[in-house]
Formats: C-alpha cells, sequence, structure tokens
C-alpha cells in the first residue's frame, strides 16, 4: 500500500517484497504482471500516472534485489473501485498477478 499520490514504498511493506523475492527466486520459469492503483482522488491521467509509477517503483525494487526484469511485467490501472467497503488506503495499492 502507499500514501496518497506517492510511489515511495512503505517500510512496513518490505517483507512482503521479500517473501516475493523469495517466491521468484525458488521458481525461476515463473513470470509476473505487476498492477498499479491508485485511489479515486484527482484527475484521470494523475491517477494512472501514480499507479504506473507504483508498478515501476515495485519493479525495480525487484530489479535491484536480483530478479530479472524480462520476467516482469507492469501495468496501471487508476482508480477502479473494486470490492465495496475498501478504503482509499487499501485502492492506493499494487496486486502480483502470475502469469504462468
Amino acid at each position: 500500500y502507499f500514501n496518497f499520490n506517492s510511489s515511495e514504498i512503505q517500510l512496513r511493506d518490505i517483507p512482503y517484497l521479500h517473501e516475493m523475492l523469495s517466491y521468484l527466486r525458488e521458481n525461476g520459469d515463473v513470470k509476473i504482471s505487476i498492477e498499479g492503483y491508485s485511489d479515486g482522488y484527482g484527475s484521470y491521467r494523475g491517477n494512472m500516472n501514480v499507479s504506473i509509477r507504483r508498478a515501476e517503483k515495485v519493479r525495480d525494487y525487484l530489479v535491484k534485489h536480483g530478479i530479472d526484469g524480462s520476467r516482469i511485467r507492469i501495468k496501471g490501472h487508476g482508480f477502479r473501485k473494486t470490492r465495496a467497503g475498501e478504503t482509499s488506503q487499501q485502492y492506493r495499492r499494487v496486486d502480483f498477478i502470475i502469469i504462468n
């Protein structure tokens, strides 16, 4: 999860990224898609940009820690209401999708 209008990875989320690093290291043939989202505040263009930056920031973290960038696809979705009752904080996130 991310702070408002930010793509900075929060310290409390580093353990989740290291879980993904471990998984990717153990499964060298797996490719993933990192899909970024934003909350509904601001313009469509601004929300798309921040959602892409979030996905890029997480990809860059994984690559910096040894994962081949060719195994990672990124996508920004901007704001999409996915589940009733989610808070703005829950919209400001990235999801990992296993491709194969």
